[in-house]
């Protein structure tokens, strides 16, 4: 292959690499970003809504069509009730709603 080749190809390669990166992020978030939308979650509900940390199952983070990130939570007292927060663009966090039979952890 000559030179001229190597270097099309390189390109073209680093084009689909950027491409691919570029889709999944696009479709999935930064995995970074999400995991510290957890943890921002999780220290709202600990420090403004007073809730004891070992009360929470889990948080799941994802990205919400509503605001950049958000997480879903689940308490070891409602474990089939899931709580949905997002964090918007200037910080504030929100409960956006739940998914469940109950609603014991519902902010008014």
């Amino acid at each position: 292959m000559s030179k001229k080749g190597m270097i099309i190809t390189s390109f073209l390669i680093v084009i689909v690499i950027v491409g691919v990166a570029a889709v999944y992020l696009g479709l999935h978030g930064n995995p970074f970003t999400k995991k510290e939308a957890g943890q921002k979650i999780e220290a709202y509900l600990v420090y403004d809504k007073g809730y004891n940390i070992e009360k929470v199952e889990g948080t799941y983070s994802f990205t919400s069509s509503n605001a950049p990130y958000g997480a879903n939570v689940v308490f070891k007292d409602e474990p089939n009730t899931t709580y949905s927060y997002a964090i918007f663009k200037d910080g504030h966090i929100a409960q956006e709603g739940y998914s469940g039979n109950t609603s014991k952890h519902l902010i008014k």
